[in-house]
């Protein structure tokens, strides 16, 4: 029988970028994935990478089209953007709408609002559990999904690992969220952005010893969770880290 390697994707709004970065470096090493687990960006990036996509083919498509540029301001209510556009965009990249329907199994976590507790989706419709995966609290409305609201994975899980515990032989997990100092907290935006950084950081920390592998580009420091002019740096970052990270790999023994 086959050994299976999964990897797990974390959240990190525009520093999900990273992810790419590491993965076109496993990839050049030889790294095949079975099974994906990811939330937030994690999962976005996980769904383009199930369908067939090459990591450099899908920040080409981030660089050229930058979906972020969609997002909208929008009236009160329970959100203060909304990402219809965004999706829009992602689905025109799409051949199909399902989790069957793509080429490695996907696993995608979200906060269950209305239970209070995790979920875990890897059948049925793609896209609404995309938009409710990475629908940050008071920034982007929750999803409805079977009559329940559901918000960002990355409130309770943003290293979603337990999807994949017992399906696989060899874990990997990239996290694009390494905490260094912040000195600019000036404007409340600033101050509820650090505040979801550090929450955010607390959970990832407690699933880093079920991993095979850790990789956590550390030249992300000192960039923005929302700094959309630092892509390149951001995808170099992580092409750095995944190069250093692959003498670690011993499924390349």
């Amino acid at each position: 029988m086959n050994s299976k390697t999964g990897i797990v994707l974390s959240g990190g709004a525009i520093r999900g970028i990273a992810h790419l970065g590491v993965m076109k470096a496993l990839a050049e090493a030889g790294v095949k994935f079975d099974l994906i687990a990811g939330t937030s960006i994690g999962a976005i990036i996980g769904a383009f990478i199930a369908h067939g996509y090459e990591p450099k083919e899908i920040f080409e498509f981030y660089k050229t089209t930058n979906p972020f540029k969609h997002l909208r301001p929008k009236l009160p209510g329970q959100g203060l953007l909304s990402a219809g556009k965004l999706f829009d965009e992602f689905k025109q990249h799409f051949q199909v709408d399902t989790f069957e329907g793509l080429d490695i199994p996907l696993f995608v976590t979200t906060t269950n609002l209305t239970l209070g507790e995790k979920a875990v989706f890897h059948e049925g419709p793609l896209f609404p559990v995309l938009k409710a995966a990475s629908a940050v609290p008071l920034v982007f409305n929750p999803v409805e999904i079977e009559g329940q609201l559901h918000a960002d994975g990355g409130l309770m899980s943003n290293m979603p690992v337990e999807p994949l515990l017992g399906k696989c032989d060899y874990l990997i997990g990239i996290n694009v969220n390494p905490i260094g100092e912040d000195h600019e907290l000036s404007s409340m935006n600033d101050i509820l952005l650090r505040t979801l950084h550090l929450s955010i950081w607390g959970n990832t920390n407690k699933n880093i010893e079920k991993l095979d592998v850790y990789i956590e580009p550390q030249e992300l420091k000192g960039i923005s969770l929302i700094d959309q002019s630092k892509m390149q740096e951001i995808f170099d970052a992580g092409y750095h880290s995944g190069q250093k990270s692959i003498e670690n790999i011993h499924i390349l023994e």
